[in-house]
């Protein structure tokens, strides 16, 4: 290093004076100065990249009054964003507080203006079974004859400015829709306000007959999907985790309600590496059959009255599919189909019934 010494000059005021240094000391300091300069720029880059990471988000899909709904309802369906965890790509930020800067996009997953379910098209070409089926691919849709899937497309049906929740609600009127099922999903996007884009998983939303059909056109009881949160579009082979809500709503006296669903065959099993059961409104639920591929998780919420609603949150933890890209999307399912189970008094008879089968959460893993 450099020696500071003081030198006496005769008659004179004494002055910091630099030592003469052998070349040995003169190439140690050339050292010392090169690698200070570089791990300054080191730390410089670091602090840099960092700083230029967005925030994370999460972005959720639901639906309000509810899900399903009669034909001639007008139905919200709200995006949710708030701070996430750290994550790939962005710094984490205070989970679970909103954010209210950006802009929110509620989309219909729909093709040539007719909505159809997550991760499902129409078939179109020659031989169709027919034209205008909704199918989940080609195989559907008689293809030695020329038929083929095609797959709609997400449209956006309305935007704003999250509120103080972190909220955008689009109201989707249903009138005409009866017998339909339609998914939707939330995008957002807040990269230049320092928040990461994001976009939730898909959602169905179930739409029965009219006049009078409401939540339990066929029969005392529904079931649905009514909330996804989670990254809608993830990169391929890339770790993360979701969370749905299922939803069971009563439409007359039940007794001895319960609802059965799987969750998939892609993502750890419920009880390990962050899958789990998050809470049920009311009631048990646990794992009825832990197989090979997917969970089938059974919920006993007991009895039940007239217009009253119970749900269940899930999360599912995994790594999405490897692609070769550039490909096109590929749509994972984050759940199975779920019924609900129940028993109610005809003509003074207890009789047990069960109701349709729900939709499926999906989301589309996407290369970047």
């Amino acid at each position: 290093m450099v020696d500071i010494m003081s030198h006496t000059r005769k008659k004179g005021p004494m002055r910091p004076y630099l030592a003469p240094m052998e070349a040995e000391g003169r190439a140690k300091l050339r050292g010392l100065m090169i690698v200070a300069v570089a791990s300054f720029a080191l730390l410089a880059s670091v602090a840099a990249s960092h700083a230029s990471q967005p925030i994370c988000t999460n972005v959720a899909t639901s639906f309000s009054p509810s899900n399903p709904v009669g034909a001639g309802t007008t139905v919200d369906v709200t995006g949710t964003v708030t701070q996430a965890a750290a994550a790939n790509g962005c710094s984490g930020g205070s989970a679970g507080t909103p954010v209210t800067v950006g802009t929110m996009t509620e989309k219909e997953n729909e093709i040539s203006g007719v909505g159809v379910p997550c991760g499902h098209g129409i078939c179109a070409g020659v031989g169709g079974p027919p034209d205008g089926n909704v199918c989940s691919n080609s195989s559907e849709c008689n293809p030695q004859a020329g038929g083929h899937c095609v797959k709609a497309t997400l449209t956006a049906i309305g935007s704003g400015t999250p509120d103080s929740n972190g909220q955008v609600a689009v109201p989707f009127d249903t009138t005409g829709l009866d017998n339909q099922v339609i998914g939707f999903e939330s995008s957002y996007v807040g990269d230049s306000d320092g928040f990461k884009n994001n976009n939730s998983p898909c959602v169905d939303l179930v739409i029965n007959p009219g006049g009078g059909g409401g939540t339990c056109a066929n029969g005392e009881a529904s079931i649905a999907a009514i909330m996804a949160a989670g990254n809608g579009t993830p990169p391929p082979n890339d770790s993360e985790c979701w969370t749905f809500r299922i939803t069971v709503n009563a439409c007359d006296t039940l007794t001895n309600v319960t609802a059965q669903g799987g969750t998939n065959g892609w993502t750890s099993k419920i009880g390990s590496n962050g899958s789990a059961i998050l809470s049920v409104s009311k009631g048990k639920a646990g794992v009825r059959n832990n197989n090979n591929r997917n969970d089938v998780i059974l919920w006993n919420i007991g009895n039940m009255t007239p217009a009253e609603s119970e749900h269940m949150d899930v999360r599912v933890c995994g790594t999405t599919a490897k692609l070769n890209c550039p490909t096109d999307p590929l749509t994972e399912y984050l759940t199975g189909p779920w019924s609900t189970t129940y028993g109610h008094l005809v003509s003074g008879v207890l009789t047990y019934d069960k109701s349709d089968y729900t939709g499926r959460v999906s989301v589309d893993v996407t290369c970047p």
